[in-house]
């Protein structure tokens, strides 16, 4: 009875710990490290599992007849396939985020573990262990892609152009496929604003060089400084600039 106690325990605690994993992760690639230049299940991540548990599917919790808890794992695994394969699609078509990589990845794991189900000589898969299996392969796939692609972090841009001599270096926002925001924002001087805007886009940093501000995009896959602008000669860029720097 203690041994089953203690599986039990540790089932949960292993889907707690990679649940709280993967939404600290996802946030931090989604509103810090990287200022939204990557869409993530951040969001579904997080209260997926709350509503899984409001609507009483959690099938450890209470007794049910055997049909009924088949059923609600079916609709269960339904319901994560739809959903990872909506997005993937949106993503594929989009092709800007995070979105279709984690959902694939979910949907493999969920194919395995169905795949695993059907071997009554293996360990019985509970609810937590699918829970830990999924969270699992978002933050897998969440650091693969990260790894292959290198973007570079606002923390890292910023530390890059203070070394290169710029004083006061402050971020300001972050721009994805905002060609024609771009080209308003620096009064038509760029000359490839979808170029610059493709991909991952960028990074709008104010600064100063010897108390003359400027406006510096850096391009987020590169790392590179793709465009500066003295913001003494560009109205619309230096009030959003002031205004991006109140918020």
């Amino acid at each position: 009875m203690k041994k089953i106690i203690t599986h039990i325990r540790l089932d949960k605690a292993l889907a707690l710990v990679f649940y709280v994993s993967a939404c600290l992760v996802l946030y931090f690639v989604q509103y810090v490290w990287f200022g939204s230049a990557f869409r993530t299940v951040f969001f579904l991540a997080l209260i997926y599992p709350p509503i899984y548990l409001i609507f009483g599917i959690n099938n450890e919790a209470k007794p049910i007849k055997q049909s009924r808890r088949k059923l609600f794992g079916a609709l269960y695994t339904a319901v994560l396939v739809v959903i990872g394969v909506v997005l993937s699609v949106y993503d594929i078509l989009k092709g800007d985020s995070l979105i279709g990589y984690q959902a694939i990845g979910v949907i493999f794991v969920l194919g395995v573990l169905v795949m695993i189900k059907k071997f009554p000589r293996l360990p019985k898969i509970t609810t937590s262990y699918v829970a830990s299996a999924i969270y699992a392969s978002i933050l897998i796939v969440t650091a693969a892609v990260i790894l292959i692609t290198k973007p570079i972090t606002i923390n890292a841009s910023g530390k890059s152009l203070s070394n290169n001599g710029y004083q006061n270096v402050s971020y300001l926002k972050c721009y994805q496929k905002d060609e024609i925001v771009l080209n308003i924002l620096f009064d038509g001087k760029l000359t490839d604003p979808g170029g610059v805007a493709d991909g991952l886009g960028v990074y709008l940093f104010s600064a100063d060089i010897d108390g003359t501000p400027y406006g510096i995009l850096v391009d987020i896959a590169s790392g590179d400084t793709v465009f500066i602008d003295n913001a003494d000669e560009n109205r619309i860029l230096a009030g959003v600039i002031e205004m991006l720097r109140k918020n």
